[in-house]
């Protein structure tokens, strides 16, 4: 990560109902923000780009309801 050039990344928390079953535990969900904390426009919510770092593959199931819970895309739309 680049501090001073205002890119910050954090581990989001996100509700073990999400994942489907075995996938909780071998997951992390990575949430960035690309502003810097003195910007006035820091809106500190960690998700212009978030990334799940996994061993396995993740199941679309959990794809979804991560992207879904973190109102990433609007309801309408698909992730590939």
């Amino acid at each position: 990560m680049n501090i001073d050039g205002g890119v910050h990344v954090a581990e989001l928390n996100v509700p073990p109902s999400l994942f489907a079953a075995g996938e909780e535990e071998q997951t992390s969900i990575l949430g960035f923000e690309d502003m810097f904390t003195t910007d006035p426009e820091f809106e500190g919510d960690y998700n212009d780009v978030v990334v799940a770092v996994s061993q396995d593959q993740l199941s679309m199931t959990t794809i979804q309801n991560v992207v879904n819970n973190l109102n990433l895309v609007p309801d309408e739309a698909v992730v590939v």
